[in-house]
């Protein structure tokens, strides 16, 4: 098949359709609003053109490494709106074009090691999660657009002291439980 978008939102889908993986030319694909609990590292298999995925609005628990790793072209993913409260380490190692992530309105308490390393990442949204600690060097250099109001952080760490290494340029820490910002708190690039 030739297809190349597919939306199959606001359904009553609790599973990923096998079938998808015949859609080898596929580029966007629509699962938001739906009944999904879990997928496996089959559950993409064969969509290795597909550079958009939503999976907003399900019931998504938690994000172990191999669940993407079929989709070697996805720039954007939106997970926002589901029950995720852990990301494991490299789950997204294979992702190397991911530009923008929402995690939004989710449950993370952590994210230690899970994003450090995506070189292409822009744009990060982990906005009303259970993130109580920050640290810039949780987020890749590259990222420009970084969103965690919402959350209980308590203090914006720059445990490595980095400035010319961060790269962000718009900032909301909003509503957490910051109670005080040092020198190294906000970097330079905030505009």
């Amino acid at each position: 098949s030739d297809l190349k978008e597919l939306d199959l939102s606001s359904n009553q889908l609790n599973e990923v359709p096998r079938a998808l993986q015949d859609l080898a030319m596929l580029r966007t694909l629509d699962l938001g609003e739906n009944q999904i609990r879990t997928f496996d590292n089959q559950s993409f298999k064969n969509l290795h053109q597909l550079t958009g995925l939503r999976l907003i609005d399900n019931q998504i628990g938690n994000i172990t490494v191999g669940m993407f790793q079929d989709l070697p072209r996805l720039s954007v993913l939106n997970l926002a709106k589901n029950r995720i409260q852990s990301i494991e380490r490299g789950s997204f190692d294979k992702n190397f074009e991911l530009e923008a992530i929402r995690l939004d309105r989710n449950f993370l308490a952590d994210i230690n090691g899970v994003f450090a390393t995506l070189v292409s990442l822009l744009w990060l949204n982990l906005s009303e999660n259970h993130l109580v600690w920050f640290d810039y060097a949780f987020i890749p250099s590259n990222l420009k657009w970084l969103d965690i109001h919402g959350n209980y952080i308590e203090a914006l760490g720059n445990y490595y002291k980095l400035q010319e290494e961060i790269r962000v340029k718009t900032l909301d820490a909003s509503h957490n439980r910051i109670t005080e910002i040092g020198p190294m708190s906000i970097p330079n690039t905030i505009e």
